[in-house]
């Protein structure tokens, strides 16, 4: 016996008689007013959907500018959200819809507004996003919190210090145990980018230096470490998937370009055997990332057509990468 399992888009919702009272008596299909054509979301409506006896009607409850489909119109048919904490919203979402909500108020962003740091100036009653934005003067007076900048400053300095003074084989872990120091002492929101900045940048120095071999160990020990530290925050894990082999088949190019014609018989099975390992890795990370915005955003999104489009190219450098390699023989 074969079991599949799968998340169905359906153009139907329960239907509801409000002409004797308020009763669920079934489910309908709407062919004007499609669910399966907009945008449920867990809290952040511009739209509620009433009936009228048996008729469903849309009531826009904000101005919708630039209107260019029902796309644009989201709704939640969730029971008494107002009711429910942020996790229990977000848990019945999935639970109805089979996939987690993205709607702003459960952005990371969002995140960083709705828990702001206090201005350093004690005058003034702004409230700082707690994210990348909170090195920036504040909007409001000008301050600048000078100690939350030393602080990242120290990071940063520790970062390059690892990179000249410690042995290639121990700055990723020791990068990656900054960004969970980081992380401990709690300065920004987990995923601000300026976080990750120390694991990310030394494989591609690396590449840029003509060092694939050492880079791409680096590369691949900073995804293990990624996994660990981005469980969460699957958006950011995607997009490092997505960069990372998409950085690495463009370094193992420059490398098969410079070296396949020149080196002797025994090196280039050596070539050959770091291609046969590299290219199928280097695929893998560029499709789990395709998948992953496929899962958040739907098949036809931007976000998942601009991941596809990244797959897309990293699988035509894996091509070129082979090709030049065969013919250098």
């Amino acid at each position: 016996m074969v079991t599949f399992s799968a998340n169905i888009a359906y153009n139907a919702m329960p239907i509801e008689d409000t002409l004797n009272g308020v009763a669920r008596i079934g489910t309908a299909v709407y062919p004007l007013a499609s669910p399966r054509l907009m945008t449920p979301v867990c809290w952040d409506t511009n739209v509620v959907l009433t009936f009228r006896g048996r008729r469903l009607t849309i009531h826009a409850v904000e101005d919708i500018s630039n209107y260019t489909g029902q796309k644009d119109l989201r709704y939640n048919i969730m029971p008494e959200p107002f009711y429910m904490t942020r996790a229990e919203r977000r848990a019945e979402f999935e639970k109805l819809h089979g996939y987690p909500c993205t709607c702003r108020k459960c952005s990371p962003q969002y995140d960083a507004d709705i828990n702001p740091l206090k201005c350093v100036n004690m005058g003034c009653p702004n409230r700082i996003p707690s994210d990348d934005r909170a090195l920036q003067p504040c909007s409001e007076c000008g301050a600048l919190n000078k100690e939350r900048l030393v602080r990242f400053r120290r990071f940063l300095q520790q970062h390059e210090n690892v990179k000249i003074r410690f042995r290639k084989e121990l700055h990723v872990p020791m990068m990656m145990d900054l960004c969970k120091e980081m992380d401990a002492v709690d300065i920004l929101q987990p995923d601000a980018h300026i976080r990750y900045v120390c694991g990310w940048g030394l494989p591609r120095t690396l590449y840029d230096d003509n060092r694939f071999e050492e880079g791409w160990k680096m590369m691949q020990e900073f995804i293990v470490c990624a996994r660990n530290i981005y469980p969460k925050y699957e958006v950011s894990r995607a997009i490092v998937l997505s960069l990372a082999g998409m950085s690495a088949a463009i370094a193992l190019k420059k490398l098969v370009v410079q070296r396949a014609g020149q080196v002797p018989a025994a090196e280039k099975e050596q070539l050959q055997a770091m291609l046969d390992t590299a290219c199928p890795v280097i695929l893998n990370y560029s499709h789990e990332s395709a998948d992953i915005f496929v899962t958040l955003y739907g098949e036809f999104s931007k976000q998942a057509m601009e991941r596809r489009d990244m797959l897309t190219r990293t699988i035509a450098l894996v091509h070129d990468i082979k090709k030049v390699f065969r013919n250098s023989k």
